[in-house]
């Protein structure tokens, strides 16, 4: 395994200045605007202090080396300390000809202090910049890291829900509904049998009926827990009898639209894939009351692409947070969503109906 490569940290000080102005944002188009705006006002500077006459007439007191503050202070602010720094020692370089003008030229001892002082600036504005550029990286790493855990933990919460529903399908199919089954044709057989006066034959098949109602609820609850087809057909399958069953329990017109490979996608994205699709379709009919409900589901090169539209009621999107009830579902299909990389979007309004709409990319879940 190879361990992770560790950038250097930068040192302090003098050298951290001298460290910083080696590494400047050279690729950065503006940071070398800066520097041309340097040597601009550096030559001015040096040729207003060569020739007395344009200092007398257009430059009175000829061109103040304060003057490099503005593309110093400029750096620090978008760069920080390595844009200021190179600034910095940059204009310190290109006033050094101007140190060693002929006697009576210039300002040799006014301009060394107006560029102490830029070079103050460059280093302790650039330096406080940096100090909170470099702690505002550290707060959104740490936010970024929670979220991250947050997500994974809210992962482990639903995979785990997952397993439990799975184990419960098998459990009530292996147990209580073969027992139910049993218990009917026991029944039929004692119905069945010479010795049994009819009254109570006809108790006996009246309870058959019970015993197979029973066994009958406890298959849809299996499979509603976890259907048998998603794991072995994959998820067109299970979506279609998922819609199959919709329809015949709540007369309403169900139509699927599909645009599937014959290949098997991640389990894990089939799975969110039909948790938002049972929701969606599950919630347009307890809520909305509709006629008739689209269902479409498509690939590209990148994700599955679902949506849920019905011709109900619908509602105001916004009040949705204030009715737990009615609308805890929408939380769960958005951190389905989520969970897997991707994005769910909800359209409704009183009256037009609503669509709900998912894209969940193949490389898939918040790590």
């Amino acid at each position: 395994m190879t361990a992770p490569t560790v950038a250097p940290a930068a040192p302090h000080g003098f050298t951290e200045l001298l460290w910083r102005a080696a590494h400047p944002p050279v690729r950065e188009a503006r940071f070398w605007l800066v520097q041309a705006m340097v040597v601009l006002i550096t030559v001015v500077h040096l040729v207003v202090d060569l020739h007395p006459s344009v200092e007398g007439s257009t430059f009175p007191f000829g061109l103040p080396v304060a003057l490099l503050i503005l593309p110093v202070g400029y750096a620090a602010l978008h760069y920080g300390l390595s844009g200021s720094a190179a600034t910095g020692l940059w204009a310190a370089v290109l006033w050094l000809p101007d140190a060693f003008l002929p006697h009576g030229n210039g300002h040799a001892g006014d301009d060394l202090v107006n560029l102490l002082i830029v070079e103050a600036v460059a280093f302790f504005v650039g330096q406080r910049i940096e100090a909170e550029r470099l702690a505002r990286a550290e707060v959104e790493r740490t936010t970024a890291e929670g979220l991250a855990a947050e997500a994974r933990y809210r992962q482990r919460v639903i995979r785990a829900e997952e397993d439990e529903r799975a184990r419960l399908a098998r459990e009530l199919h292996d147990e209580p509904l073969q027992l139910f089954l049993h218990l009917a044709r026991t029944l039929e057989r004692l119905a069945s049998t010479p010795e049994v006066p009819q009254a109570v034959a006809e108790r006996l098949s009246k309870a058959r009926l019970q015993a197979l109602d029973a066994a009958g609820s406890l298959r849809t609850l299996a499979r509603d827990l976890r259907p048998p087809a998603l794991d072995q057909l994959g998820f067109v399958a299970a979506l279609t009898s998922m819609l199959a069953d919709v329809e015949e329990a709540s007369g309403v017109r169900v139509e699927l639209a599909v645009d599937w490979p014959t290949e098997r996608l991640d389990p894990d994205l089939e799975l969110g894939a039909f948790r938002v699709a049972e929701e969606a379709v599950r919630n347009a009919v307890r809520h909305g009351a509709p006629e008739r409900i689209d269902v479409e589901v498509h690939l590209d090169h990148q994700a599955l692409h679902l949506a849920v539209h019905d011709d109900g009621r619908g509602f105001a999107p916004e009040s949705a947070a204030g009715q737990a009830e009615g609308h805890l579902g929408i939380l769960g299909m958005r951190e389905r969503a989520y969970l897997l990389g991707g994005e769910l979007r909800l359209r409704s309004a009183p009256g037009g109906g609503t669509t709900v709409e998912a894209r969940l990319p193949f490389q898939s879940s918040v790590q």
